[in-house]
């Protein structure tokens, strides 16, 4: 792989970067927001405008795309990976190094451990959603340094993938709360609306142009679609029918769902714990508890849509998003030739040869960072999942610049149930609470469903 030669839009990335201390890169997949944020580190280091660089991102990411993109693009760092136990932790953080990855979830011991001799003056956040929640002990320990790191990076394809609501505690961390408020009574009281009982914020006519606006000047924005010729994707439903015994349980369950939604001040995080085992009927399999650990089989209907998909394929690799270990053990066992993404360090490598022709994954954790274009070209949702940014990042693993043809992402979803539901929250981009609402309002429990999907 050559030197890393930015193209136009990567050389104007830079320079936001460059020019701008506390700054977001709200770039789509496939437009190389890690190369541009290495330059930009070299050139600070270089320079002598930085010292350490910390980059914090998911895990799978930290370990392996960070310190990969440092050696495919040819950057002279050093990279050391802070992961693992508390003593190889502690080794990475002594090692000499230009730049530190860590995962999410330690920051909250880096920050400890560090204490007052906080050694970064940079501060790279990848997937800063992450960081959306100001509550999180990670938004408060970055909240604790964040005086004392001289420039902060955010970076992102999905800065906003439940509402705006979720803008203020990233953009906080950059500014102060000078753009969008001191806190976040002050964000919601300026540009959202709420409701009788205070529990859901619409904006305010016109709220979305005036916070874009008041972000101008610290967030760019940039679609893939302006800037690459990303293959067309078609994105398919494909319906299944629960079998007799399996409806009559979904429908007991619906209507306790429905019936706790109606007695409830439902916030968007009970309102999708609620749906679980009606979603897990729809999958085939439901827990006997809530930690999922035993499970019993309902059926295999959508085991069975998958099959035929595959045949459909003729031999084609596909690429399959569970939600539930009882939906990998099942594919497992009924697909023997099957490949789960965390199998070992070399599946990734192993897909994109081709060698693989059924990769499991679970959205969650192979969302971010992993180029899985040269694989294949088809998507089978053997399970809808309500959060819109695992569904947005999951379908850029195969949708991004390299793929060679047109994406197919298949929708295995049972009729009349809470599965079409969540393809309408994806479709729509409203919240949870307000799909599962609007469901309780247009029919009884029982009935059919009369909310549409993607199709």
């Amino acid at each position: 792989m050559p030197p890393f030669v930015p193209h136009d839009y990567q050389r104007r990335a830079r320079a936001h970067v460059l020019e701008t201390t506390h700054c977001a890169l709200w770039m789509e997949c496939g437009l190389g927001k890690s190369a541009i944020t290495l330059s930009a580190i070299e050139a600070l280091l270089d320079s002598g405008d930085v010292r350490r660089v910390l980059v914090v991102a998911p895990l799978r990411v930290a370990r392996s795309t960070w310190p990969a993109e440092v050696v495919k693009w040819g950057f002279r760092l050093t990279v050391s990976v802070v992961t693992g136990t508390p003593a190889q932790r502690q080794r990475a953080l002594a090692a000499p190094a230009d730049a530190y990855v860590i995962n999410y979830e330690q920051l909250p011991w880096l920050v400890k451990t560090c204490g007052k001799r906080w050694p970064f003056g940079m501060l790279v956040l990848d997937e800063a959603t992450k960081v959306k929640n100001r509550s999180t002990a990670r938004w408060r320990a970055l909240a604790s340094v964040r005086g004392r790191t001289e420039r902060i990076v955010e970076l992102t394809g999905t800065p906003a993938p439940n509402g705006l609501l979720d803008l203020w505690a990233p953009l906080a961390l950059l500014d102060r709360g000078a753009r969008l408020g001191r806190s976040l009574s002050a964000y919601r009281q300026r540009w959202f609306d709420s409701d009788f009982m205070g529990y859901t914020w619409t904006p305010k006519p016109g709220a979305d142009a005036q916070i874009h606006a008041a972000l101008a000047d610290i967030c760019l924005t940039m679609r893939a679609q302006d800037y690459l010729q990303l293959p067309d994707y078609y994105p398919v439903t494909v319906h299944v029918d629960l079998p007799h015994d399996s409806r009559a349980l979904y429908q007991e369950l619906e209507h306790g769902m429905f019936s706790a939604l109606a007695g409830v001040d439902v916030t968007a995080t009970n309102a999708a714990a609620v749906s679980s085992k009606c979603q897990q009927v729809c999958a085939g399999a439901i827990y006997h508890d809530e930690g999922q650990g035993t499970w019993t089989h309902l059926h295999d209907a959508k085991i069975d849509a998958l099959r035929d998909l595959m045949d459909d394929q003729h031999g084609a690799p596909v690429l399959v998003a569970y939600r539930f270990r009882s939906d990998r053990e099942r594919l497992r066992a009924a697909f023997p030739a099957a490949v789960d993404l965390t199998d070992d360090p070399a599946v990734v490598q192993r897909w994109n040869c081709g060698k693989i022709p059924l990769l499991l994954a679970y959205p969650g954790s192979a969302g971010y960072g992993l180029n899985l274009q040269d694989g294949g070209n088809v998507i089978v949702w053997f399970n809808p999942d309500w959060n819109l940014e695992y569904y947005q990042q999951f379908n850029a693993r195969l949708h991004r610049q390299g793929q060679t043809k047109p994406v197919f992402i298949y929708h295995v979803v049972a009729r009349d149930s809470v599965d079409e539901l969540i393809l309408n929250r994806l479709a729509t981009k409203r919240s949870v609470q307000d799909i599962l609402m609007e469901a309780l309002k247009l029919r009884r429990p029982g009935e059919g469903a009369c909310v549409r999907g993607i199709d």
